[in-house]
């Protein structure tokens, strides 16, 4: 898929969520990670609720080992982030989940609760900040707000 400044996503990518808790299975995903990026994979689906936090710690481990291998330092690749994005990976990371939420909250009757999680954030309260911090109001103000048909 085509992205900004001739930057392509992966057609296919590689899940983070199943798994027990435990250093095997961080081991697991941190090697899994290495070899589909090795093969092309740039696509990786992660939340921060994913077995505790540990996939996305294997995640920067798989990625320490990549950069190692190729003589990249971590800076480098924040730098080159913002440079072709104009955020940061954080910031980027968390407006697209912001979006996601307020994409569920205007098209759907799920409750806000249950938005939080499916978009990977820790509560009600944190997708609250998030999505007041991207459109200047809070899902429950878009939620008041009559739909379009």
């Amino acid at each position: 898929m085509p992205a900004k400044h001739g930057l392509v996503l992966s057609s296919i990518g590689i899940g983070t969520y199943l798994g027990n808790a435990d250093e095997a299975t961080d081991l697991s995903y941190t090697r899994a990670i290495v070899r589909a990026v090795q093969l092309g994979v740039n696509v990786i689906d992660t939340a921060a609720n994913y077995r505790f936090q540990r996939s996305e710690r294997a995640i920067g481990e798989a990625l320490k080992i990549l950069a190692n291998e190729h003589g990249v330092a971590r800076e480098t690749v924040s730098r080159a982030f913002r440079q072709a994005w104009g955020v940061d990976a954080r910031r980027y990371r968390c407006e697209l989940r912001a979006r996601n939420a307020w994409l569920q909250i205007t098209t759907t009757t799920h409750s806000l609760a249950s938005i939080a999680m499916a978009t990977a954030f820790a509560d009600q309260a944190h997708m609250t900040h998030g999505v007041r911090a991207l459109t200047g109001r809070s899902p429950g103000a878009w939620r008041e707000r009559p739909r379009r048909s």
